[in-house]
């Protein structure tokens, strides 16, 4: 049975990379094809899910997928392991969105500078959006394509009402960041919740940075909103479902995303999404939901308010995520991985030589 390995130097519960490679495994393992999950650090996750990495962890499979995000202290021997090896990359911020914190800030850094590693040895690099794979094109790297995140059905769900019981309530789901701009999200409910009816409420889901967490709590109470807006905290998969049945509005104010899976999630539970159109995330919803184009916290309840009181228009919103959802199924699904992945066993592994002028020396890793 043809055996592929992941690694990832993190994993915990919940989080994007890891959720990915749970996502992968599990297209691989309908397909017939075995495998393990690897990381160093491993937090809040089920025995058995990831297992621990040691140096002779992966020689007994048929491929090696290291996933890159952050700085990888086991890169270089990761790559010494004598089996076919493939990257999946999963696109970061800038590491100049981080000044607040120096050691994220620095781990950033890093792991951009060793994707030149990683481009050096020839590997075959998918990445998670269309997005990342630009970005890996403007660093050089040859061989690349993008890889499936997660499965949708085909089938676009039935259209939903649009006429919700009052009180309202927004959500948005992603880490507590100061790039992913929960503060101007609050803002912006501050000048909204006059125009939407009593007891509604803006319900901020995620963990995150605690320096940031405390200013957004102190924000939210100097603005008189301690029972408006809530920070859920972590939730588990079925009380996050619960959330998004709840929604009227899903409303995403980031600077920075590579894909952001929160938003399909919302689309698929017909919940209208508004979105800053920068970065992955307009690639994302490919033209769906409502673009907002200003960081003006008034301007966008104007529009947020527009859009909430007129069901009609929301309707036409929820009609065209729909499609979007659609067209993206075409690809996200576990097919499209379990094809990908074949395609990438089936290469013959090489010898790479070096640009040593030593002919006596050669590189022993193997590449696509």
């Amino acid at each position: 049975m043809i055996s592929i390995h992941q690694f990832h130097y993190r994993a915990s519960a919940g989080e994007a990379v890891t959720q990915h490679m749970l996502f992968i495994r599990e297209a691989l393992a309908e397909a017939g094809i075995g495998g393990k999950i690897f990381s160093v650090q491993r937090k809040n996750l089920p025995q058995g899910k990831v297992q621990a990495w040691s140096p002779d962890s992966a020689w007994d499979c048929d491929l090696l997928l290291i996933h890159h995000s952050q700085y990888n202290p086991n890169l270089k021997e990761l790559l010494s392991i004598e089996v076919p090896k493939a990257v999946i990359y999963h696109s970061q911020p800038p590491a100049s969105l981080f000044s607040y914190d120096p050691e994220v800030k620095k781990n950033l850094e890093i792991g951009k500078k060793q994707l030149g590693l990683l481009k050096r040895k020839g590997l075959v690099a998918l990445g998670v959006s269309q997005f990342a794979v630009a970005e890996l094109a403007r660093l050089g790297f040859k061989n690349t394509g993008v890889i499936p995140l997660m499965h949708l059905e085909s089938q676009p769900a039935v259209m939903g009402s649009v006429e919700k019981n009052e009180p309202k309530h927004l959500l948005f789901v992603g880490k507590l960041a100061p790039h992913k701009k929960q503060s101007l999200l609050v803002e912006t409910f501050y000048h909204l919740r006059k125009e939407l009816p009593p007891q509604s409420q803006l319900h901020l889901v995620g963990t995150g940075d605690p320096l940031y967490t405390k200013y957004l709590r102190l924000l939210i109470k100097q603005l008189g909103l301690s029972q408006s807006v809530i920070l859920t905290g972590k939730l588990t998969d079925s009380n996050l479902s619960e959330y998004y049945a709840l929604a009227d509005a899903f409303i995403c104010m980031s600077e920075y995303e590579g894909f952001c899976i929160p938003v399909v999630e919302a689309m698929r539970a017909q919940v209208p999404v508004f979105y800053r159109s920068l970065t992955g995330i307009k690639e994302t919803m490919g033209g769906a939901g409502v673009e907002l184009l200003t960081n003006d916290p008034i301007q966008n309840a104007l529009i947020l308010k527009q859009f909430l009181n007129s069901p009609t228009t929301l309707k036409a919103v929820l009609a065209r995520q729909q499609m979007r959802l659609k067209s993206l199924s075409s690809f996200q699904n576990r097919k499209t991985v379990q094809e990908q992945i074949l395609k990438l066993c089936s290469r013959k592994p090489v010898f790479t030589l070096p640009a040593s002028p030593n002919k006596n020396s050669y590189d022993a890793s193997l590449t696509f």
